[in-house]
């Protein structure tokens, strides 16, 4: 479970029993769990989250275990989610998980499994990262539930996603627009334009990052990555805030609601 300690401060005055009670009653959906949604599957379950639908069509394989942290050499070939699913078993055997090995394409598909969620959390790349994102921004957001998008390693670089609550920060669409060609590198979503990264400190700095940021919506505090994208050198640690406004005409955000981080 969660320490009290550590959210007290970002839980708007909420004693412990409160805090632990609205995690265990929250829903989050997490598309994805390899690199980084290991990462945040492992902590949000550590912190005691009630319910946990875990999405990923993949099989384990040996070329995950160096950053993939809910797996060892004995889960290899299993079902990600078959054995993701047991691992939270371990931790909390009183949380929820509902496991669908499946790779998401639409939104409509995503839609089906929505009911009842307080956050959805995008780390998945098939079919590919920016697919994926929209995807799961797309479905998310036409039934009002927040979701963290993008979140990414490679190269030494790491962005720990993007949150989206649905009328009141910056949307995905205006977030991908501003960023298409960050680091010169078109088509990739919030990441890198080299290769590597793919170690477990990397993927657990990320990981982590967004679980933090996941937990914060959760309580009702507020989010730390909405309204703009957070880049990590993960060479020296240092941490650069873009803010990104919604683009003229769309409208995602009242003037009067707009909600970020500094």
């Amino acid at each position: 479970m969660i320490s009290a300690g550590e959210l007290s401060a970002v839980a708007r005055g909420h004693d412990a029993t409160t805090i632990q009670s609205r995690l265990t009653g929250a829903c989050v959906v997490v598309v994805g769990v390899g690199g980084a949604g290991s990462w945040v599957v492992q902590s949000l379950a550590s912190a005691g989250v009630g319910k946990l639908v875990l999405i990923d069509p993949d099989l384990v394989e040996l070329s995950n275990l160096n950053r993939q942290v809910l797996f060892d050499s004995g889960d290899i070939g299993r079902v990600k989610v078959d054995a993701a699913a047991e691992r939270v078993a371990e931790i909390d055997a009183d949380i929820a998980v509902d496991v669908r090995r499946i790779r998401v394409d639409t939104p409509e598909q995503l839609a089906t499994l929505l009911s009842g969620a307080d956050l959805v959390v995008s780390c998945a790349d098939q079919p590919s990262v920016p697919v994926v994102a929209d995807v799961v921004a797309t479905a998310s957001t036409a039934v009002g539930v927040p979701h963290i998008v993008g979140g990414a390693y490679g190269a030494l670089l790491g962005v720990p996603g993007v949150t989206v609550l649905p009328g009141r920060t910056t949307c995905w669409s205006c977030i991908r627009a501003a960023t298409a060609d960050d680091h010169g590198r078109a088509a990739r979503t919030l990441k890198g334009s080299s290769p590597g990264g793919s170690a477990a400190p990397l993927a657990g700095v990320v990981g982590n990052m967004t679980a933090w940021e996941a937990l914060r919506i959760l309580l009702g505090a507020p989010p730390a990555l909405a309204g703009g994208v957070r880049e990590v050198d993960l060479a020296s640690f240092d941490s650069v805030w873009r803010p990104i406004p919604p683009r003229l005409g769309c409208g995602c955000v009242p003037s009067s609601e707009t909600t970020g981080s500094t």
